[in-house]
């Protein structure tokens, strides 16, 4: 009968040795892979910020007014309309909403989302300088 061949040096010979090798190889795999990239551009922080407090303006615009209706009524006079100032800025959102959503689908987002904070922003200014009801319910829609 032949003799048996001994494996060669290199090879293992108990199952340890063989998932040791294994880990070896599979933790070289590991090191040639570039670390996937986690952190974000500033660009996108910062686009991040803006949308967020576009979003904290446009709920500090609807509900803030609801603590202070009562003293803006009394100083201006609109006993009987005061319930469009917060109903009026509502209505126009959810007018606005589909048209402006299909909207940034054709012209792209960025430049209605300026044109939008604009728009906020002088109703805003409308609502601050109103001297009547009617004037103040019309910025609110603004």
């Amino acid at each position: 009968m032949p003799a048996a061949n001994p494996p060669p040096a290199d090879t293992p010979t108990t199952p340890d040795e063989t998932q040791s090798e294994d880990n070896n190889v599979a933790s070289a795999k590991q090191q040639d892979e570039p670390a996937p990239s986690t952190g974000h551009s500033l660009r996108f922080w910062s686009i991040v910020a803006s949308l967020a407090f576009t979003a904290l303006c446009s709920s500090i615009e609807g509900t803030i007014i609801t603590s202070a209706l009562p003293t803006i009524t009394a100083e201006l006079g609109g006993g009987s309309s005061f319930i469009w100032v917060p109903n009026g800025y509502f209505l126009a959102t959810m007018v606005m909403l589909p048209l402006m959503a299909q909207a940034a689908n054709v012209f792209g987002r960025r430049w209605l989302t300026l044109i939008s904070v604009a728009l906020f922003t002088l109703g805003s200014g409308i609502c601050g300088g109103a001297n009547s009801p009617a004037m103040l319910i019309g910025g609110r829609v603004v």
